[in-house]
């Protein structure tokens, strides 16, 4: 019986003995054996790709030739697989069909959603070597190690300013382009993303829904978080000059700038001083050593919801 179909109907049918497709000629069988193997028989001609199959190879050849035969009716651009112009159009439509069974956030891609899921299992697969933090996929570390390195390969083509990431690049450039989404309500002044307008709004409603167990109250998960680190006790960041530690990279910055940043230098914005600090090899607090994270503590949301607004994915 093929594990496939309800029945394989000729006895002619050629199955494959290592998942038990049928498949209708000898040569399809034989075709189809190599998807289970390493080869990649299939070369390409103008570059050194190759592929398991010549369907494959025949896609792949639309890349050199230009030849683009779906297109987007939204933005005009053009896709070789009417597979992947699907994808693409529920970009503008907003339609998300793959769904968490957890948290219930929905993707538009089945790959999406499958990296979403290593982040509820605690699947993190790419573990930082400087700090020992994971993540479930590798742009992730990348992005990251970043962090330790100051590497920032982006830049503005328009105040030459780098950043990080393309995604922070992408948001600074708004600025530039005046392309205010997000005004708010209350005052007017306008945020780019809205990330930004929404902690904004939050404090004019003096809305802090992250609250730990001392009884003060944040704004953002990430306040709260840095605010954990003082009941803990525990001091990350520690200055190259003296050796003191400090529980909030604020205030490491702000001890440089008043015990060891020369008196007559101008001041430097806060992105110097992270980038001076992080130079050199001042020791590091093992990850095992750390205090456990603690969990978020939401405070009961006001009984009024807030209007409607349009999000953005950052």
């Amino acid at each position: 019986m093929c594990p496939s179909c309800s029945e394989c109907r000729s006895a002619a049918v050629h199955q494959c003995d290592v998942c038990g497709k049928c498949l209708s000629t000898k040569s399809n069988l034989k075709a189809h054996k190599i998807c289970h193997t390493s080869l990649r028989p299939f070369k390409c001609e103008q570059c050194p790709s190759a592929f398991r199959g010549y369907s494959a190879l025949s896609q792949h050849r639309k890349t050199h030739s230009g030849d683009m035969t779906y297109q987007c009716e939204y933005c005009s651009k053009t896709f070789r697989r009417r597979s992947s112009l699907i994808q693409h159009i529920r970009a503008h439509t907003g339609e998300k069909q793959h769904n968490c069974t957890i948290c219930f956030k929905n993707f538009v891609q089945k790959a999406q959603l499958t990296t979403h899921m290593r982040r509820h299992t605690g699947d993190m697969e790419y573990l930082c070597q400087e700090c020992g933090k994971g993540f479930p996929v590798k742009a992730d570390l990348i992005v990251h190690q970043r962090t330790h390195n100051g590497e920032k390969p982006y830049s503005c083509r328009f105040c030459e300013k780098t950043f990080s990431t393309s995604g922070n690049l992408a948001i600074h450039v708004r600025i530039h382009n005046k392309e205010i989404k997000y005004k708010c309500p209350e005052c007017e002044r306008g945020f780019v993303t809205y990330s930004s307008y929404n902690v904004h709004v939050k404090r004019h409603k003096g809305q802090r829904d992250y609250r730990c167990d001392c009884g003060k109250s944040f704004y953002t998960s990430s306040a709260l978080k840095q605010h954990d680190i003082v009941h803990s006790g525990f001091k990350r960041y520690q200055c190259k000059f003296c050796q003191r530690r400090f529980g909030q990279q604020s205030h490491l910055t702000r001890h440089f700038r008043r015990d060891h940043a020369p008196a007559d230098a101008p001041q430097q914005p806060l992105d110097y001083y992270r980038l001076v600090l992080s130079e050199g090899d001042a020791p590091r607090v093992p990850r095992a050593a750390r205090p456990p994270r603690a969990p978020l503590r939401l405070a009961p949301k006001p009984a009024t919801p807030a209007p409607h607004v349009k999000t953005e994915c950052l």
